[in-house]
């Protein structure tokens, strides 16, 4: 019999809260950000908004 190769998992880092995900969102300078959201409902947790929203206001 063939083995199974072990299913590939990609996490990063959270460049916002620094928690380990791996649901994320990546922008054009390569940060990551965490984001945990149902389809159809708003987002549970959402750093890149939290960091852009802290920014540049």
């Amino acid at each position: 019999m063939r083995k199974r190769k072990p299913k590939l998992v990609t996490q990063y880092k959270c460049d916002h809260c620094g928690t380990t995900t791996s649901s994320f969102v990546t922008t054009h300078k390569y940060q990551h950000f965490c984001r945990i959201q149902t389809p159809g409902f708003p987002a549970d947790k959402d750093c890149m908004a939290d960091y852009f929203g802290t920014k540049y206001i």
